[in-house]
């Protein structure tokens, strides 16, 4: 909108939609669980950015991910068809990818989720695919974790480190990869705007070198607080997370406490060379504000 382009955001009834409307962003109401207000949000539009989605939160049934992240999915790509939408980027996540061990993660690391979560931004890239293969001109990225103002899934791990309770597995030698927002925004433009490469998927990363210990030093630094300290050896937990993982693409049961240690032992860094080479993706990296510009919300 800030360029002169007419925005369109679907939005739910009671959101806070001051900073989109300030922005000169016009507002739908609707939920893209709901395939006539998903319809009327598209009817008009050139181009199609849908990043709605259920994020992982403790006690959710398997039906609702399955119904806004593979339900919501179809419901924009019947839209998007329907309209004649000239491009539709879907927002994914690097996660299907599931428990990485072995760094870096590109678009051809084997699909493995081991989330909900995972699970069900997996099978809306196959709606994706398959509008593709029936002339739908997509691209789907892959995004990696992300910072910056107004982010929340970090959150948790910040109050950790506030509290002084946070410590890093193996002493935080393993990989890890954040983006910040306002590269994910960049990226994501570009793939509205590229010509149509054939490729169709792209890993969205933050294009550096970062270790968990990096990243938690970071944050303490952003929160004024000690850096952690060092934690237990990596390998139980290692083993843990894998057998986690292998126990949900067996019977769908996400254990959460073993989960929430993936962060700690696995190694995801991401290759961005696709990205880079094919759409122009270079991100700015300025992580160090990003976090700060999270902290601050975090504070308040």
């Amino acid at each position: 909108a800030a360029d002169g382009v007419r925005v369109r955001a679907l939005v739910r009834s009671g959101a806070d939609t001051a900073q989109l409307e300030a922005d000169g962003v016009e507002r739908a109401e609707g939920d893209v669980r709901d395939a006539g207000a998903v319809r009327d949000a598209v009817r008009g539009c050139a181009q199609v950015v849908h990043l709605a989605a259920q994020r992982t939160q403790r006690g959710l049934p398997a039906s609702v991910y399955h119904d806004v992240n593979a339900g919501g999915t179809k419901h924009v790509v019947a839209a998007a068809r329907a309209e004649g939408v000239a491009r539709l980027v879907f927002a994914s996540t690097i996660g299907v990818h599931g428990f990485v061990t072995r760094a870096p993660v590109d678009e051809t690391t084997a699909v493995r989720p081991n989330t909900p979560y995972r699970l069900t931004k997996w099978l809306g890239e196959q709606v994706v695919n398959r509008a593709r293969q029936e002339g739908l001109s997509t691209i789907i990225v892959r995004i990696s974790s992300t910072v910056g103002l107004g982010t929340t899934q970090w959150l948790p791990y910040c109050r950790l480190v506030d509290g002084g309770r946070l410590r890093l597995i193996g002493g935080g030698r393993n990989t890890t990869d954040v983006v910040t927002l306002d590269d994910v925004v960049a990226g994501i433009r570009l793939a509205v705007l590229a010509p149509d490469t054939g490729t169709g998927t792209y890993a969205l990363g933050g294009g550096l070198e970062l270790t968990a210990r990096d990243l938690a030093c970071k944050i303490a630094e952003a929160l004024g607080r000690p850096e952690p300290l060092r934690g237990p050896p990596a390998i139980p937990y290692r083993l843990a997370v894998h057998a986690a993982s292998v126990g949900f693409r067996t019977t769908g049961h996400l254990v959460a406490f073993v989960h929430d240690r993936e962060l700690f032992v696995s190694d995801n860094r991401v290759s961005i060379r696709r990205a880079r080479a094919e759409l122009g993706y270079a991100p700015r990296g300025d992580i160090d504000g990003a976090l700060r510009a999270m902290v601050a919300a975090f504070r308040v």
